[in-house]
């Protein structure tokens, strides 16, 4: 992943793509003023400062502008708009770094992606059937569908849609479109994104972001506390760039991944406890006690709004690899 002002430095030296016409509105946007206020928020996050509600949803909403105008955009200009889109991405989800884009599609369908911290990729409502149709046209196949939100105060709000059945290409495809159409016309209109969990049909191994994986290679050889997991997800740079306690957004990214990793049964998640019983703070044999998804959450939610010293968060939740974990892990550092 790229540091968010290594990427802020190479956009500031980047000329300004001759091919848009400044003064004309392209789609919904115009090019020189979304490009302004989009680098303007992302430099005041990538100083330090948190984003305030009010930033938050003029970001969020630049970026969907942005988005939402994409086809409107000259072609040449779109590897420069798309430096600004993975900026604004990382700032409203609150990464540490910038996560990697999107896996090649068929198209420039591909530059518009947004990248969630741990690897989950999604398309604008108005370019997912574009997406579908780029995903299995490049032997991708579709898994499910979910709607997706990320409002001023933080967090991620989610609505799941639907989980397909394996199929023929043509078939899934179709069922994919089917699938989209519906959620499109729900009354989930306020839902702007559109989450795509996806695979390669070749492949029966669990759907896995880079994120998880690497979560799983580091626990071949060691248990894994919740301040690593985020470095492993991908939502926080190693070295962190600061030890405060995660934000709502960074909770949920995390959960989100371990939820994924529960139900392909690749992980325990819990806390650690000494064999022996007796107090913390020696060194002695401990144990993991796997524990409900919603009652370790609780627990670290709780850790993280009232914690006064790193180590209140950073260690109030630990995950283990299954034995399955551990053949996944294994295969994917052997290249399998």
């Amino acid at each position: 992943m790229r540091d968010i002002s290594d990427l802020l430095e190479e956009h500031r030296e980047a000329p300004f793509p001759a091919e848009v016409e400044k003064g004309r509105d392209y789609g919904a946007i115009d090019p020189v003023m979304i490009d302004a206020d989009i680098f303007g928020w992302v430099t005041s996050y990538a100083s330090g400062r948190q984003l305030d509600p009010d930033a938050r949803h003029g970001l969020e909403q630049a970026r969907l502008e942005l988005g939402e105008s994409w086809n409107d955009l000259p072609e040449a200009s779109l590897p420069y708009y798309a430096r600004l889109v993975r900026l604004a991405d990382a700032a409203t989800q609150g990464c540490e770094a910038v996560p990697s884009p999107g896996p090649p599609l068929a198209d420039r369908i591909d530059l518009v992606a947004r990248v969630a911290c741990n690897g989950e990729v999604m398309w604008p409502r108005s370019h997912a059937e574009d997406a579908l149709r780029s995903l299995t046209a490049g032997g991708l196949e579709i898994l499910g569908l979910d709607l997706r939100k990320y409002p001023p105060d933080g967090g991620t709000h989610e609505a799941p849609w639907s989980s397909l059945e394996p199929a023929e290409s043509t078939t899934n495809l179709d069922q994919a479109l089917r699938s989209l159409e519906a959620a499109l016309d729900s009354e989930l209109t306020d839902y702007p994104w559109v989450l795509i969990t996806y695979r390669n049909a070749r492949w029966s191994d669990p759907v896995l972001t880079r994120g998880e994986v690497g979560l799983l290679a580091d626990g071949l050889t060691d248990d894994i506390s919740f301040d690593s997991a985020l470095i492993d997800l991908g939502i926080r740079r190693n070295p962190p760039a600061r030890n405060e306690p995660p934000e709502a957004v960074e909770i949920d990214a995390a959960f989100r991944s371990y939820e994924r990793l529960l139900d392909a049964d690749l992980i325990r998640l819990g806390r650690l406890q000494y064999i022996d019983g007796g107090p913390p703070g020696r060194v002695a044999p401990v144990e993991h006690v796997a524990e409900p998804l919603a009652q370790v959450r609780a627990r670290v939610e709780e850790a993280c709004r009232t914690s006064s010293d790193w180590a209140d968060w950073a260690f109030s939740c630990w995950s283990v690899n299954s034995p399955g974990g551990d053949a996944v892990a294994s295969l994917k550092r052997e290249g399998v």
